[in-house]
């Protein structure tokens, strides 16, 4: 602190003084939680591309798999009908259907693998950081302000998820300059406004470390950590889980048509 800071804090009022250290908490806490909103959305994001990498590389071939297998099945129960094969046959049948609505458009998930690659750029982690650090809905400051809030941070989520730099920028620059934003009041109100931020603020730190930690807890992150891991030793681990299943797919391509066959050779 200055001298001339030092000078002037000397004759504030006690409110005063009240007050100017509950706003300097809210800046602390606005920092806090603007990055930990950044840790939590990149999170987000890279768990879900690397959801999307595993089931272009491996779900793909774990759907192609499951389809051969239905169809296995089917022979099977039809060569040598029994409640048993016919249960089975309905098993397979739905593991396939739910496998192939996970994929959806196999081709198309195959072919934004490069994309899901991609380094999220420093520029768009600074300027979501800027906007979490504005907007958060912890500081709102009545319902209007904080649905407000809600929205725009909607949108910045939305945005950084999409990549979508100048989005970002323009829901920064929108919140900044809105009417509302040139507030003042007395001192009273706001020191109990402080309050009650600072409230709010400390209780959504909580909650976004127990929703960070169930992110990093799930099995999807595990997943991520072992091909991470995996990569360190130069292996590809969704790819060596692709190949075992391309070899349980040319295994089960014979299979099938020596089912086929057998039947073919049967109805002669």
């Amino acid at each position: 602190m200055t001298d001339q800071e030092i000078a002037k804090s000397t004759r504030l009022r006690p409110e005063e003084k009240e007050l100017a250290r509950l706003e300097a908490r809210i800046e602390e806490l606005q920092e806090q939680l603007a990055d930990r909103l950044l840790e939590q959305a990149t999170l987000r994001r890279e768990l879900r591309d690397f959801e999307q990498r595993f089931l272009a590389v491996v779900g793909t071939r774990q759907a192609e798999l499951d389809q051969l297998e239905a169809r296995i099945a089917a022979l099977l129960a039809a060569s040598r009908p029994s409640p048993e094969a016919e249960g089975a046959a309905q098993a397979a049948a739905e593991r396939a259907r739910l496998s192939a609505e996970e994929i959806g458009d196999a081709d198309a998930l195959r072919q934004s693998i490069p994309e899901m690659l991609r380094e999220i750029p420093e520029e768009l982690r600074s300027i979501f950081r800027q906007v979490a650090k504005a907007v958060h809905p912890d500081f709102a400051v009545d319902d209007s302000d904080r649905a407000e809030r809600e929205r725009a941070m909607s949108e910045a989520n939305a945005a950084y998820e999409a990549g979508d730099v100048s989005r970002l920028r323009q829901v920064f620059d929108q919140w900044e300059s809105r009417p509302e934003a040139v507030q003042g009041d007395d001192v009273g109100s706001r020191i109990v406004r402080a309050i009650r931020r600072i409230a709010e603020a400390e209780k959504r730190l909580e909650e976004i470390a127990a929703e960070t930690d169930l992110m990093r807890s799930s099995d999807l992150a595990g997943l991520q950590a072992r091909t991470h891991e995996a990569l360190a030793e130069g292996r590809d681990l969704l790819q060596e889980m692709a190949d075992e299943l391309e070899r349980r797919i040319a295994a089960a391509n014979l299979q099938m048509r020596e089912l086929v066959d057998a039947a073919e050779q049967r109805n002669d």
